[in-house]
């Protein structure tokens, strides 16, 4: 399961950093964010994925390596549904900036996480 934990972190890694860099050249464009919508969503649902398997790891006695992995994780499944909320009813582009800091937020917490884990 550990093993598990550790693979889907970098796929959240990555999928945030891509959802960054998306999320910012269609708020540079000014173009329809909502499209984007079901990807937040299906990025949400890993990281509830992401948290049940480390929540069943840290109940199984595999604790992270510094504690404050238990302070990045949970902000990680707030992040983007608070930029979702900010987002609504804002113009385009500015909603495409919130977006944008909300996935940007998502890659800081993620590689903050995936440094504070590992298993001592």
């Amino acid at each position: 399961m550990a093993t598990a934990h550790q693979k889907i972190a970098v796929v959240v890694v990555l999928a945030a950093l891509v959802g960054t860099m998306a999320t910012g050249y269609a708020a540079y464009r000014g173009s329809n964010v909502a499209r984007l919508r079901p990807i937040v969503w299906a990025m949400s649902a890993l990281l509830l994925l992401q948290a049940a398997l480390g929540i069943a790891l840290a109940a199984g006695g595999n604790r992270p390596m510094d504690g404050l992995h238990f302070v990045y994780g949970p902000l990680l499944l707030f992040s983007l549904p608070v930029a979702l909320l900010i987002a609504r009813g804002r113009s385009q582009r500015d909603a495409g900036i919130v977006l944008t800091l909300g996935w940007l937020v998502t890659l800081v917490l993620s590689l903050r996480a995936v440094g504070t884990g590992g298993f001592g």
